[in-house]
C-alpha cells in the first residue's frame, strides 16, 4: 500500500493564536514540537486524523514518551493543552486531530479511495467472466486498493477541481434537501438576533450538523440556538469581559456543541460557579480552531 508522505502546513502557523499561547507557556516550544510530531504520525497513519499504535491498540502515554522521544510529563502536559485549546479530540483512547482536513487533502483522499473501489469491482468482474476464477484472488493483482493513493494522483484531483471551478457553475447536488438547510438558516437567524447572521450552508457547515445530529439525535438545533441565545457570554451581553459573542461555525463544533448541551455556559448565579472565573476556560474559548 503506498503511503501518504505529506502534510500540510501554512506559512503563518506560528501566527495562530493557540501556537502564541503555547509558546508562552513552559517548555512551549517542546510542547509545539510535540505538536507537529502528532501531525506527522497522523499523516502517516493515515486514518482522518487519528493516532493509534495499531486500530486496535491506542497509544498510551508511555508509548508516545518512546515514539516521539520526550519525558512522559511533558507528553502528558502536551496532550492536556491540545484538548483544552480543541486540538485534539480523544475518544475510547484514540487520539484525533480535530480540523484534520486543514492538514489534509482530505476529500483527495476519498476520491482516491473511491477510484481504488471501482478499480478493485472493475477487476472482480473482468476476472469472473474471463475464467470464472474465485474473486477471493481478484485483488492480488489490482495495483489501487481503497487506501493507497499518492501525493500525485491526490494533486491532479485537485487541479481538476479547479479546472471545474473555472470552467463549470457551481451546481447544488443536494436536490430536495435545500428546503431543510434554508430552514437552519432561518431558525438561527430568528433565534439568535444577537450574533452574526448566517447567510448560506458551506459543505462544511453542512457535514457538521449532519455529524452533530447523530451524535444528539435526542437534541434539535433550536433547543441548542435557544441555549446560546439565553447565555450572556455566548452572545457577548457580559459587560466584564471584551468577547463579542460566538459564531455560528463555533457552535455546531464538535466539543462547542457538547458543552452548550451540557450547560456549561448557562448563566449562573451562584458565588464561584460562574465559568467567567475561570480564565484558562475563557482563554481556551476566545482562541480560535488551528
Amino acid at each position: 500500500m503506498s503511503e501518504i508522505k505529506w502534510i500540510k502546513i501554512a506559512t503563518n502557523i506560528f501566527d495562530n493564536r493557540k501556537i502564541k499561547q503555547i509558546e508562552c507557556l513552559p517548555d512551549g516550544d517542546r510542547i509545539i514540537t510535540i505538536w507537529l510530531k502528532i501531525l506527522c504520525l497522523a499523516g502517516n497513519i493515515n486514518d482522518c486524523g487519528r493516532v493509534y499504535f495499531t486500530q486496535d491498540v491506542p497509544y498510551t502515554d508511555q508509548m508516545l514518551c518512546v515514539e516521539f522521544n520526550r519525558p512522559i510529563a511533558l507528553i502528558q502536559m502536551a496532550l492536556g493543552v491540545f484538548q483544552k485549546f480543541g486540538m485534539i479530540e480523544i475518544v475510547d483512547d484514540i487520539i484525533r486531530v480535530s480540523n484534520w482536513e486543514k492538514y489534509q487533502s482530505v476529500a483527495g483522499l476519498e476520491r482516491i479511495r473511491e477510484q481504488g473501489r471501482a478499480r478493485v469491482a472493475e477487476f472482480r468482474q473482468r476476472k469472473r467472466l474471463a475464467d470464472g476464477t474465485n474473486e477471493c484472488n481478484a485483488t492480488c493483482n489490482v495495483t489501487v486498493t481503497q487506501c493507497n493513493g499518492t501525493e500525485e494522483d491526490i494533486d491532479k484531483e485537485e487541479d481538476k477541481d479547479k479546472e471545474n471551478t473555472t470552467h463549470t457553475p457551481p451546481v447544488h447536488k443536494e436536490k430536495g434537501n435545500s428546503h431543510e438547510w434554508q430552514t437552519i438558516i432561518n431558525d438561527f437567524n430568528r433565534i439568535c438576533p444577537s450574533l452574526p447572521s448566517v447567510k448560506g450552508m458551506s459543505e462544511e457547515r453542512k457535514a457538521n450538523i449532519k455529524q452533530r445530529l447523530s451524535e444528539h439525535p435526542d437534541t434539535t438545533l433550536a433547543e441548542v440556538f435557544e441555549r446560546v441565545e439565553k447565555s450572556d457570554f455566548l452572545t457577548g451581553r457580559t459587560k466584564k469581559d471584551p468577547w463579542r459573542g460566538c459564531s455560528f461555525d463555533w457552535i455546531i463544533k464538535k466539543a462547542n456543541y457538547i458543552k452548550i448541551i451540557e450547560g456549561n455556559y448557562d448563566n449562573k448565579t451562584a458565588k464561584g460557579q460562574s465559568w467567567e472565573n475561570d480564565a484558562f476556560t475563557k482563554s481556551a474559548y476566545e482562541i480560535k480552531d488551528i
